[in-house]
């Protein structure tokens, strides 16, 4: 069978043209007309049927020489559009897969390849771009301290302007959080908790929003207000080990030590490898007087860690109170 995505040879599509002209009624009647037309002599002044036949099979075959002259050229365009269209969506799933691994200025770069080689530069291509772009505020973990190199206020305010149409409301939402996270790092405290509490309107099934807007309440010592932002983020999420763990910042500083530490054994329950979590779970099991259950959480962290300073400290006092509590030969 033929791939319609691969041009035929040019021979068969000669043949394949005369076979449609062939079929064609009119031309059928021709040649029957001519079948039935008794056979003359050379002298005969009319045309013998053959010199019909070869005057037809020439109009014809000049007929198909024009068609293909228009259709050859054609067909090669269409498979270059083709394949330049492949090229094109290969750097498009390829920048999506990299948004989605959280690698957002590759991303960006793929999404720009995919925009310049693109017919008219394509608007949505260069709208994706953008979005990945400005998504890399949120690769730091360190929220609202720095700002990535590039990106412009201006990025924003255009890739808003785009998303202004009918159920771009989510996609809109998320650009508004990370427009909310980068203002924070200008210190622009009112602008960013507007665009933040505008995300979570817009799109209120959205955690991120909520996460945002609670740690720049708590970084503005608004401990009561960014509580209440956590704990909607937890009824959206609460298998999210990030907002286990801010909360449980927010109620220790609000000297409730057993309720941090529910929330910190939380968090490592959703990320037993995070390392951030497990210190700050061991730290609160010894503020609570939880000496055993600490050195466990310190081992944790040796098994992931063999090198880490403040487990490392904590075995070697609890090997000392060891051999201390053993009786001598």
């Amino acid at each position: 069978m033929n791939d319609e995505r691969h041009p035929r040879p040019q021979g068969d599509d000669e043949v394949e043209e005369l076979r449609r002209l062939l079929r064609h009624p009119r031309v059928r009647e021709v040649l029957a007309e001519i079948g039935r037309e008794p056979a003359r002599t050379e002298e005969e002044e009319s045309p013998s049927r053959w010199q019909k036949i070869s005057a037809f099979v020439a109009g014809a075959s000049s007929a198909l020489v024009v068609l293909l002259a228009f259709l050859i050229p054609s067909m090669e365009d269409q498979w270059d559009r083709f394949q330049s269209r492949r090229v094109i969506q290969r750097h498009v799933e390829l920048a999506r897969s990299f948004v989605a691994e959280g690698k957002y200025k590759l991303a960006e770069e793929s999404f720009a390849r995919a925009f310049e080689q693109s017919e008219n530069k394509r608007l949505d291509i260069d709208e994706e771009r953008l979005e990945a772009k400005v998504q890399a505020v949120n690769a730091d973990p360190n929220w609202g301290v720095e700002n990535p190199e590039g990106l412009e206020e201006s990025e924003f305010l255009y890739l808003l302007q785009l998303q202004r149409e009918p159920g771009q409301s989510a996609k809109r939402a998320a650009t508004l959080t990370c427009y909310g996270t980068f203002l924070a790092s200008e210190k622009r405290w009112r602008e960013a908790e507007e665009r933040l509490r505008e995300a979570a309107r817009l799109d209120p099934r959205d955690a991120g929003p909520l996460v945002n807007l609670g740690n720049l309440l708590r970084d503005r010592g608004r401990l009561v207000e960014a509580e209440a932002a956590y704990r909607r983020a937890l009824g959206l999420e609460d298998r999210d080990g990030r907002i286990h763990y801010d909360l449980a910042l927010v109620l220790d500083e609000t000297n409730r030590p057993a309720e941090a530490l529910t929330q910190f054994e939380k968090a490592v329950s959703c990320d037993p490898r995070d390392m951030e979590f497990l210190r700050a779970l061991a730290s609160q099991l010894e503020r609570n007087g939880k000496e055993e259950e600490a050195k466990k959480v310190f081992g944790q962290i040796l098994a992931l860690d063999p090198s880490d300073a403040e487990a490392l400290k904590h075995g070697r006092q609890g090997d000392a109170g060891s051999e201390r509590g053993n009786p001598g030969p």
